[in-house]
């Protein structure tokens, strides 16, 4: 894991690459929100700190791999991702429940 990658994963509480790679492979989507990031992992190996776009602002996302070649998204979680994203820059409480 290159070292800049190591440093983003410990903002996100992840003491080492061994349990990032853990987190990764639950064959379960999941996600981490941190300050305006959030890390993703389509649970087969594939992980992306995603944040809103600087070009598209809220009608976009920069998604980033960390560690790994692939990531799959299910559209609804991209969805749901930009929502939480948008919901802490505006300062709003995000709920599923309104989904």
């Amino acid at each position: 894991m290159k070292e800049h990658d190591l440093e983003q994963i410990k903002v996100f509480g992840f003491k080492d690459a061994d349990e990032f790679y853990d987190f990764r492979q639950t064959f379960d989507p999941s996600s981490i929100q941190v300050e305006g990031s959030i890390m993703y992992t389509d649970g087969d190996d594939g992980s992306a700190l995603i944040t809103l776009s600087d070009v598209f602002d809220d009608q976009g996302l920069m998604i980033r791999l960390i560690d790994c070649n692939y990531c799959d998204f299910h559209m609804s979680d991209l969805r749901k991702i930009q929502r939480k994203l948008i919901a802490e820059r505006n300062k709003i409480v995000y709920s599923e429940e309104d989904e």
